[in-house]
């Protein structure tokens, strides 16, 4: 599509109402503008949308800093803006831009609409030449950046962004950061980031607490937010079949243990191969023939162990089917339940 200069877009082109938004407009490194704007949407003729943001208007009913944002048929943009406060014509290109997440972003520049003002941090990993290990946390107030990092992460590094919590109920926002080294032996590490207001962040706890194989989750138990942190038997060579919950709560300013509570059921079952037993067996592999879909034939369930997970791999031959079904689990199990015409099998 031929490239039209933007100034004589905004002068030709009829607009659509004006909305008032968030918004922030940040060219070769530098932010312009971080807060209230305003925008608004004009349809060409060839119906591609053009957009429309900038600060509030100045005395002179001038926009301060603007730009437009041109939508390509390739579903691509084309940007330009104004460059200087209260110039009223965008003769300065921006180049091609993608859209995600709410923002316009080039080579040299970034436009979002709806950033967070007048509020709490946002936070998001920048990655290093080596991530997760060279990984940092930056946090954004209000356009002011902070780079964070802390030296409980030197064997680990921050990959995710948790959610936001007052976890103490102080009336300050604590954020988990989930941290990870690479690997495969654990399944990382939980970080919380407590913002004291007035650019003050503070890495609680001297080192980080232990993530769960299944994950973490925020549990409200009277009047404190708890971080529950669920577990399980994985990882290298750790062949043995447990599951465990353990609460923390941030009091006086630390992460404190309160409680590791560990499963001691498991389903009934019919017959079942574990990890264990098969790690022992010769050849690290055992067979079962069982009926499992109920047709009258005997079904084949053959598993090996696997020492990377301390965890079986399992193929199912159902008789008359050509290709096994693979599965991966701690322990294999057929249960005295029918679903489906077939009895149910449990792989945790």
């Amino acid at each position: 599509m031929k490239r039209l200069l933007a100034s004589t877009l905004f002068a030709l082109l009829p607009s659509l109402p004006v909305a008032a938004e968030t918004c922030s407009i940040e060219v070769d490194g530098l932010l312009y503008h971080h807060g209230e704007c305003r925008y608004s949407k004009t349809l060409s003729s060839d119906r591609s949308w053009l957009i429309e943001i900038g600060s509030e208007e100045t005395k002179d009913g001038n926009l301060g800093y603007w730009a437009l944002i041109y939508e390509q048929e390739d579903s691509s943009y084309e940007g330009h803006w104004n460059g200087a406060y209260g110039v009223t014509r965008a003769h300065n290109r921006l180049g091609e831009m993608t859209f995600e997440d709410d923002c316009w972003a080039g080579k040299n520049s970034r436009i979002c609409l709806g950033v967070p003002f007048g509020g709490g941090p946002t936070y998001r990993i920048l990655e290093g030449d080596q991530t997760p290990l060279d990984n940092t946390v930056e946090a954004n107030v209000n356009g002011t950046r902070y780079v964070i990092d802390h030296d409980s992460w030197e064997d680990v590094g921050p990959y995710e962004i948790g959610p936001t919590e007052d976890l103490d109920g102080d009336g300050q926002p604590e954020t988990i950061v989930q941290l990870f080294n690479g690997g495969n032996c654990c399944p990382g590490e939980l970080s919380v980031i407590s913002y004291r207001g007035d650019g003050f962040f503070e890495v609680v706890n001297d080192q980080p607490i232990p993530d769960g194989w299944d994950g973490f989750d925020l549990v409200e138990f009277k009047d404190e937010t708890l971080i529950r942190v669920n577990d399980k038997a994985l990882g290298v060579g750790n062949y043995e079949d447990w599951q465990s919950q353990t609460d923390y709560a941030l009091r006086d300013g630390q992460l404190v243990k309160l409680h590791e509570r560990f499963n001691s059921a498991k389903p009934v079952s019919l017959i079942e191969l574990t990890a264990e037993e098969v790690r022992d067996a010769p050849g690290q592999t055992k067979t079962l023939e069982f009926d499992l879909d109920l047709d009258g034939e005997l079904d084949i369930v053959t598993c090996k162990y696997w020492d990377r997970w301390g965890s079986l791999s399992c193929d199912i031959q159902y008789a008359g089917e050509s290709q096994p079904t693979k599965v991966t689990c701690k322990r294999f199990a057929i249960l005295p339940k029918i679903l489906q015409d077939a009895l149910r099998l449990e792989c945790n």
